[in-house]
């Protein structure tokens, strides 16, 4: 795996000559583990925009021993995205994922203080609701992108009439997203593209390229999803063609 801030970026190098058009990055500890750094976001961040012309996705996930507010400060860095949590959920073995609704509509006017468009982590389909509720306050702007997270323990599975459910629910002017999380991978790729939708694929949801033999990089997990998409006859988006689609007038400079 990636790990340092300089191995993350030459990761998105290679994702985004292979065809990805939106890098979305975690920071990691020196063993791999999560963790949050914001120096290192900044870096990567920073890095990231020198050398392409991908759209940077930051996460606010949460790691242990991090604060709730220590979620929010990645959007002082002004990312053009950053992924929002759309509810709360066990979340495999770690315990209860918090993400409450007084603090779901901070995040979403921190969003729009910085100007950062959110991608949507839905877990269950009940949490477009959430998202639907805070759109009828005002709190987002269209056009939306929601990425359903299928797969992980304590999430929905990924299963191909449930995301044809989650996608039905989706208010106007949406695009998606499906993650499945490890063998599930290069199905809900597969869905995503026949549907409508738009693939994800790379480290976070499966290592495996195939059954037994781990991917050499992210960008063999992208490679693949972008000869899929030509076989199945869905033109693969430059990262200036994605912008357009996800409201994004233009990228922004480190």
């Amino acid at each position: 795996l990636p790990c340092t801030p300089a191995e993350i970026v030459v990761s998105a190098i290679e994702a985004w000559h292979e065809g990805a058009s939106i890098a979305h990055c975690h920071t990691r500890g020196a063993n791999g583990e999560r963790i949050y750094d914001k120096t290192m976001f900044t870096e990567i961040k920073a890095g990231i925009e020198s050398q392409t012309d991908l759209i940077v996705n930051l996460t606010t996930s949460y790691y242990p021993p991090m604060t709730q507010d220590q979620r929010f400060e990645v959007l002082e860095l002004q990312p053009e995205m950053a992924s929002f949590n759309s509810g709360s959920l066990n979340f495999g073995d770690l315990g209860i994922y918090e993400n409450s609704p007084a603090f779901m509509k901070k995040m979403a006017e921190q969003m729009l203080e910085y100007n950062v468009r959110p991608e949507f982590e839905i877990f269950d389909v009940g949490q477009i609701g959430n998202i639907t509720r805070l759109i009828e306050q005002g709190l987002f702007k269209p056009p939306y992108l929601f990425q359903f997270v299928m797969g992980p323990k304590g999430a929905m599975p990924a299963d191909a009439e449930l995301l044809s459910l989650a996608v039905r629910m989706l208010p106007p002017q949406s695009q998606w997203l499906a993650i499945g999380v490890g063998r599930k991978q290069l199905e809900m790729n597969a869905l995503s593209i026949l549907w409508g939708g738009h693939p994800r694929t790379g480290f976070e949801d499966n290592v495996f390229y195939q059954k037994g033999e781990i991917a050499t990089s992210n960008a063999q997990l992208v490679a693949r999803v972008k000869r899929l998409a030509l076989e199945l006859g869905r033109p693969v988006a430059t990262p200036t063609q994605a912008r357009a689609m996800l409201g994004l007038t233009t990228q922004k400079t480190a």
